[in-house]
């Protein structure tokens, strides 16, 4: 081929390699150019191609029109102090890579990536800053460092979001609120979607369980005074010793605003309750089930209750029944209170006065009248229909 140089003037100085002219690509190699190239650059312009392949212009910014292939393994910027970018559009334009040196005087050692002038990632100081986007597409994020590595938000006032989907609010999810939050201050929220299936409140220092069942625990272990409890004071608190509240032994807790139960406690098997508090009642009941002991009925020690008029009113199965004003004889017609199949007690209060339990006058059904003259003597009786019917008495004294 050949070599031509063309003086230095006022147009350009170039150098041009031909390859004989014919087979060959024509290129020029100059300061300036008339006709082609850009002027105020050192270029390589393809004359065959009619194309500049290569230039540096006054600023020292060098542009290829090609691919650069590298035969090395290192591109470096040969400045410690300063940076070295790496642009997808124009310089300053589109997505743009920038690597610091070690010794920068503001941005040592970083890595920014930016859309334009807008920051989209950052690492420095061992941190990857997000700056706000979201991460998707990731396979598994492994923290490989100490206990002292973590995922954080670095602002308190709000949230960091965790999705099983993709987006905040699909599939599972969890939102963990920061310290100083406006109204969810270090709460954490459960979500299934945009459905709220497990909450910490903080302030209240409680696990809302959001009205789900509690299945497949081992234990519960309850280390404050707060309990299990039921925020809800209409409803019930049930706990199953089976798969569902149908199924197996349970306990059911009814609210004190319950509807139809307030404060009341049933125990059953399945659907069926074998034993209920019925608290406006005040009284056990055991559903028509048996009671089987092994050891003793215990009434405690008997109550006195005084005639007055002939009546006396029972508050208990066990009671001891003195006169009226303390008369040496007094009669008893008539014993309020029980309900159908209660039984009752009764002994005179003192040997030296004596309460005749009259039959027939009053609601008690008796053999016959008796006399109970001795502190020793009893007479015992149960409640049904409306008499208080005598089951057996006992002349002791």
């Amino acid at each position: 081929g050949s070599v031509t140089t063309q003086a230095t003037g006022t147009a350009s100085a170039v150098l041009s390699l031909d390859n004989n002219g014919t087979s060959g690509r024509q290129y020029d190699i100059g300061s300036s150019s008339t006709g082609y190239g850009s002027a105020g650059k050192f270029y390589i312009y393809d004359v065959t191609a009619g194309a500049e392949r290569f230039s540096i212009d006054l600023n020292g910014d060098a542009i290829f029109a090609g691919n650069i292939t590298m035969s090395g393994t290192d591109l470096s910027r040969n400045v410690d102090n300063s940076s070295w970018s790496v642009s997808g559009g124009t310089i300053g334009s589109g997505m743009i890579l920038t690597l610091t040196g070690g010794t920068h005087a503001t941005q040592p050692s970083e890595l920014i990536i930016k859309d334009g002038t807008t920051r989209k990632l950052s690492y420095a100081s061992d941190v990857w800053d997000f700056q706000g986007t979201t991460v998707q597409g990731l396979g598994d994020l492994i923290l490989s460092g100490g206990s002292g590595n973590q995922i954080s938000r670095d602002i308190d006032t709000d949230t960091l979001l965790l999705s099983g989907g993709t987006a905040s609010n699909v599939g599972s999810n969890i939102a963990l609120f920061g310290g100083a939050h406006a109204t969810e201050a270090s709460d954490i929220r459960v979500r299934s979607g945009g459905t709220e299936i497990l909450r910490w409140d903080d302030s209240a220092n409680l696990w809302d369980f959001q009205g789900n069942a509690l299945m497949g625990v081992n234990g519960i272990i309850i280390s404050s005074d707060i309990g299990v409890v039921r925020d809800i004071a209409t409803a019930s608190l049930s706990l199953s010793g089976g798969t569902t509240n149908g199924d197996g032994g349970f306990i059911a807790l009814r609210g004190p605003s319950h509807s139809t139960q307030a404060n009341d406690i049933l125990l059953g098997v399945g659907a069926v309750p074998k034993l209920q508090w019925d608290n406006s009642a005040s009284v056990w009941d055991f559903q028509g089930n048996d009671i089987t002991t092994s050891g003793f009925i215990n009434h405690g020690s008997p109550t006195e209750l005084t005639i007055s008029a002939g009546v006396i009113t029972a508050t208990g199965s066990f009671h001891t029944v003195d006169t009226e004003a303390d008369a040496a004889t007094d009669d008893l017609d008539t014993i309020n209170g029980g309900s159908e199949g209660d039984r009752l007690i009764l002994m005179a209060a003192n040997s030296a006065r004596t309460i005749v339990l009259k039959d027939g006058t009053g609601n008690l059904a008796l053999n016959a009248d008796f006399p109970l003259d001795n502190g020793q003597d009893t007479l015992e009786l149960v409640y049904a229909g409306t008499l208080w019917r005598e089951l057996s008495r006992s002349n002791n004294g």
